[in-house]
């Protein structure tokens, strides 16, 4: 038989890794450029979400916990013709000297443990 009828083997098997390696490689970039994308819309998404406005309010809640400030306090409803009282005003004190003096006065209030167990209770 004639050899140039032969198939060149050599050929097609180079053929085949460089194609199969040439695919991985594809799949991979297609795969990091969709996370890509994913991710930068996520971010687009995120910083025009609607939560953006009441996350700040939440945040300007807990710094109002967190500080000293005299507050107005609401107006009740008066009658018609009588004089509207002037809005009283408050000092509001952080959250963690509240907790502080709740636990004293607690503390205060409540008889020894000794006493509690001598009356049988």
């Amino acid at each position: 038989m004639a050899r140039y009828d032969d198939l060149n083997t050599k050929t097609i098997a180079y053929a085949t890794i460089f194609s199969a390696w040439l695919l991985v490689l594809v799949i991979f970039l297609v795969q990091g450029l969709s996370y890509y994308w994913e991710s930068a819309e996520e971010a687009r998404k995120r910083d025009r979400s609607e939560y953006t406005t009441s996350k700040r309010v939440l945040e300007q809640q807990r710094d109002s916990l967190n500080r000293y400030e005299w507050v107005a306090l609401p107006v009740q409803e008066v009658p018609e013709g009588e004089p509207v009282p002037e809005p009283q005003k408050r000092l509001q004190i952080s959250i963690e000297r509240a907790k502080e003096l709740i636990l004293k006065e607690l503390s205060a209030q409540q008889p020894s443990s000794g006493a509690g167990a001598a009356q049988g209770i």
